[in-house]
């Protein structure tokens, strides 16, 4: 009897998706590499971030009326200080970023090995991602914090994970907000099967006894992004990522 498990490892598909992912990694660091010119947004970001006070990476930066969830201004500021206007290597970290986007999808335990491949892939070959990801600014690591949440993360990897979002997008509300709903619903939906079937009970109690702790840490997480982002508006939001 063949194992499922050794099939699916084996499954030729699933290798073609990795090495197209790999490919787009290599296209990205290519493309990346070859644009030695900023555009004028990370231009304007760069300085923000070069001259920036600590202190006013968690709310409104000094110029060009910016500002931004802080995550990816203290990970810019520190290689703006250290690295000077090198467009390569201020650029590097999107670019890591979009590995660690298919490093984690391939190592979610709950997710076939097909399934992560094509998440992998999704998540490193589209064109936005190829265009905008590997410029100097936020986007692939916001990508990155919310990678672990897709799925198969363990309950530790998802609480930090709420953590860096409400550092790190203004996406932070909807997708944590959605995923406290969803915990919350299939708790009733466990409770109900426990009221028809009184045996299930042990079972129902250890799932809320997991669901609990990702709930309150979620409402913790917008608790921390909102204490950030009183302050911010969504012009200076807007300048931020167009300007």
């Amino acid at each position: 009897m063949t194992d499922r498990g050794a099939s699916t490892s084996h499954d030729p598909d699933v290798y073609l998706l990795i090495a197209a992912g790999a490919v787009a990694l290599i296209c990205a660091l290519l493309k990346m590499s070859a644009n030695h010119t900023f555009w004028y947004d990370e231009v304007t970001l760069y300085v923000n971030l070069r001259d920036a006070p600590f202190s006013s990476l968690f709310g409104t930066l000094p110029f060009y009326d910016q500002a931004a969830p802080p995550l990816y201004n203290m990970v810019g500021s520190a290689l703006a200080r250290l690295v000077g206007l090198n467009e390569f290597l201020l650029r590097l970290p999107s670019w890591l970023a979009l590995v660690g986007i298919g490093a984690l999808a391939l190592a979610f335990p709950r997710m076939e090995k097909r399934q992560r491949a094509a998440f992998c892939l999704a998540s490193v070959a589209s064109y936005t991602l190829l265009t905008y990801s590997v410029q100097a600014k936020h986007y692939a690591l916001e990508m990155l914090v919310i990678a672990p949440l897709r799925g198969g993360a363990g309950a530790i990897l998802r609480l930090l994970a709420y953590l860096l979002l409400s550092l790190a997008s203004f996406l932070a509300p909807l997708v944590i907000g959605a995923l406290i709903l969803f915990q919350l619903a299939d708790g009733w939906r466990v409770e109900r099967q426990v009221t028809h079937s009184p045996g299930l009970a042990a079972l129902a109690r250890r799932h809320i006894t997991r669901a609990l702790p990702l709930v309150i840490g979620g409402v913790a997480a917008l608790a921390v992004y909102f204490l950030i982002s009183r302050s911010i508006s969504e012009f200076q939001f807007q300048n931020y990522r167009l300007s």
